[in-house]
């Protein structure tokens, strides 16, 4: 569902650009502090899609209500995206900073169209979208296609036909890509997935993966040793214990039991822990994202991303986490089993 919504640019269709004056803000009441001043001087002519994304901003700085609503009624843009009957366009934020092109104002575009004919054509602006990719959104338009067709003299053609599925997962997306170049067989016509056009992308994806997978072990490494370590403690301090509750005539089963059941109540509240402080760090960073600055900022920004770090929302990846805790624990368990069944009680009570 997320990947469907970026895919979707008509939701980064752009509500409010900060105005590049309005820091100055000597006529807000009540007068704002020099902090957020400088925010607002550090985000002039940024857009943003919705009230939330701009109010982020501020982070903790103490702005009142009022003063934030002033902001955003200042900063609205009415505007919207294109649809099939407009004979308007939708340009990039960033384009539309540097044009210094608002909505309602008229944008010349001039190209070569189809074999060699002159496009040329003066479009008003219907709205403008935040694209978080920097580099499309440097230089992108949209047009209507009979629109686009129009402009470029290439009546009733297409070049290329982007398809986005609703089931972005891979096995789906081998069947459909299979179906079409089954169906399209003799047009002439190519079909090619993602992959196909990043395979640069792809290798650094699966690189990436890999290199994960091995930072992965060697934590689950470090961990399964920490739990290991702890449990060897835990029973040799408790050896003389044991020896007394067998030498009472407690069965050996029963006491393993016991044992296990006790360690794995303790890593169940360990993970339930780790829950309750781990949650909410990752939903704040979700929402709030570091946003890298310096060197880092730019190395991002040239690679085409936007210079944001935010943490992957709640999914399936938390619980097998803990999954993979508590199958530690139950798997350092077998130590301590081994060494009661196999305990003498004797050398145990003279511990």
């Amino acid at each position: 569902e997320a990947e469907k919504q970026f895919s979707n640019p008509e939701q980064f269709i752009v509500r409010y650009t900060i105005p590049k004056m309005l820091a100055d803000s000597s006529g807000m009441e009540p007068t704002l502090t020099d902090e957020v001043k400088r925010i607002l001087g550090a985000h002039a002519g940024e857009s943003f899609p919705d009230s939330a994304k701009l109010a982020r901003i501020f982070d903790d700085q103490p702005v009142a209500a009022a003063q934030l609503n002033q902001i955003l009624n200042l900063s609205r843009v009415l505007g919207r995206f294109i649809t099939s009957n407009d004979s308007g366009v939708v340009i990039s934020s960033r384009l539309a900073n540097f044009l210094n092109i608002q909505v309602g104002d008229s944008l010349v575009m001039l190209s070569q169209g189809y074999q060699g004919a002159s496009a040329s054509g003066v479009y008003p602006v219907i709205g403008i979208v935040r694209i978080p990719n920097p580099e499309l959104d440097n230089r992108m338009v949209y047009m209507p296609l009979q629109l686009a067709q129009s402009f470029s003299n290439a009546h009733n053609l297409l070049s290329y036909m982007a398809v986005n599925l609703n089931d972005a997962a891979d096995d789906a997306l081998k069947v459909t890509t299979d179906s079409l170049r089954s169906t399209l067989a003799y047009t002439g016509l190519d079909i090619k997935t993602w992959q196909d056009l990043n395979r640069i992308l792809v290798q650094q994806i699966e690189s990436d993966n890999q290199s994960g997978k091995a930072f992965l072990f060697l934590l689950y490494f470090v961990v399964f040793f920490g739990i290991f370590g702890t449990v060897i403690m835990m029973v040799h301090e408790r050896m003389h214990e044991f020896g007394v509750l067998v030498a009472v005539g407690m069965q050996k089963i029963k006491l393993v039991t016991t044992v296990l059941l006790e360690m794995l109540i303790m890593a169940l509240i360990g993970v339930a822990l780790g829950y309750l402080v781990g949650l909410p760090v990752i939903h704040y960073y979700h929402v709030h994202p570091i946003r890298l600055t310096g060197e880092m900022a730019k190395m991002m920004m040239d690679m085409g991303f936007e210079p944001l770090m935010p943490m992957a929302p709640f999914d399936s990846y938390v619980l097998w986490q803990g999954v993979s805790v508590i199958f530690m624990v139950l798997l350092a368990c077998i130590y301590p089993a081994r060494k009661i069944l196999k305990l003498n009680t004797v050398t145990a009570i003279k511990r």
